[in-house]
């Protein structure tokens, strides 16, 4: 028995409850809460992805769930990186040099959403409100 099978959530739960019937929405979905809560969920998965096991739940997915998965991965895989040259300011709405924006992991393509020129004449604007505040 693979090693990481010792250690999951359903190895004490009757085997029957992880292969239902395609039809039977309740029964995976009972079989899927079980894999939920597992530690070795990701093993079970990519040991189903692995062997290309056709039926029943395995970690946390139904063979067509399973079978959507790997599309996906695959299709992930082919894609080949773009190089953003361009981006538009979410403040001046100009579509400016990615250059004009600086970086910021935060955001999923990894720039500001505000260029650098709009986002030094907000600071200044600030700068000005809080010293006619301070008069």
């Amino acid at each position: 028995m693979t090693e990481w099978r010792w250690r999951a959530a359903c190895r004490e739960i009757g085997f029957d409850m992880f292969f239902p019937d395609e039809s039977d929405i309740v029964g995976a979905e009972a079989a899927k809460q079980v894999c939920s809560g597992c530690r070795v969920r990701r093993q079970c998965l990519d040991w189903a992805l692995a062997t290309g096991e056709k039926h029943g739940v395995w970690g946390g997915k139904t063979a067509h769930e399973r079978g959507n998965y790997q599309r996906a991965l695959r299709r992930a895989a082919n894609k080949e990186p773009v190089e953003l040259t361009e981006k538009r300011c979410r403040l001046c709405a100009e579509l400016r040099p990615i250059k004009e924006f600086g970086r910021n992991n935060e955001n999923s393509d990894g720039y500001n959403s505000a260029c650098k020129p709009c986002l030094s004449h907000v600071a200044q604007m600030r700068r000005q409100a809080k010293k006619a505040a301070a008069l």
